[in-house]
């Protein structure tokens, strides 16, 4: 279900970014409407789920980062082509650690 381990989905690829929008609004919709909060990392595989029933490529990216605190944060986000569709809040300052295509 996560795909090639440390592969990557091509940047180039001809993704409908209108679709891949309307995925992103629906993944932030949905959280904001049932009853639990779910995590980035939960959000990213309901993406991918939906661009994969869509013949889509995409990547996720799981990275790390330490606070002002010291403290270790983890952060997961999904990329297709070049658009971000899920977790794009501040996911440039995580170092990758891993991904799957």
């Amino acid at each position: 279900m996560m795909g090639e381990v440390m592969g990557e989905s091509s940047k180039e690829c001809n993704n409908e970014k209108k679709e891949l929008k309307i995925i992103s609004d629906a993944i932030k919709i949905s959280d904001r409407n049932i009853p639990m909060k779910t995590e980035c990392y939960v959000q990213a595989l309901t993406a991918r789920l939906m661009i994969n029933r869509r013949n889509q490529e995409s990547t996720i990216y799981i990275g790390v980062m330490k606070n002002q605190d010291g403290e270790t944060k983890g952060h997961a986000w999904l990329r297709s082509g070049q658009f971000i569709v899920t977790g794009k809040n501040r996911h440039e300052d995580y170092q990758i650690i891993a991904t799957y295509s």
